[in-house]
């Protein structure tokens, strides 16, 4: 009977870590998927945002444009409020790859011959998203340890 049972608890340790290895790629699989669609975006925004706008503010007006972006933003961030109640850790990482992709694209504007105004503080927000999104990611082990 002994070896019976040890041989069923063999079995069963390999069932679950075969269906955690699975969860684990589809961790990672999601991740790379969210990592490559942000990056997108924020590439198309940053690549095409001037061109967008242009094109809408010859369409709709400039007026009607900035409202409309305004409203978008705002729709953005409620979404994102909402993700982040929902998946505390992945809305970190977001974060973090924001601030990361966001400082670098303000870096590669600076000149030492025009002034870094606008670009200074924004470097430091950048800085800070990066250190909300550790953060977030390090309350979301805090949280998951204490729910086991």
């Amino acid at each position: 009977m002994g070896l019976k049972r040890v041989k069923k608890e063999r079995q069963e340790w390999w069932r679950q870590w075969g269906k955690n290895l699975w969860a684990v790629r589809f961790e990672l699989v999601r991740g790379f998927v969210l990592l490559l669609t942000l990056i997108s975006a924020i590439n198309t925004i940053i690549v095409k945002g001037h061109d967008i706008y242009s094109a809408t503010a010859r369409i709709v007006g400039p007026h009607i444009t900035q409202i409309a972006i305004g409203v978008l933003v705002t729709v953005m961030g409620v979404f994102a409020r909402r993700f982040k109640l929902k998946n505390l850790r992945w809305y970190g990482i977001v974060e973090v790859m924001f601030g990361i992709i966001s400082g670098f694209s303000v870096a590669f504007t600076l000149s030492a011959a025009k002034p870094w105004i606008p670009q200074g503080p924004t470097l430091v927000g950048c800085a800070y998203v990066i250190a909300r999104g550790l953060n977030n990611i390090a309350d979301s082990k805090r949280i998951r340890a204490i729910s086991i």
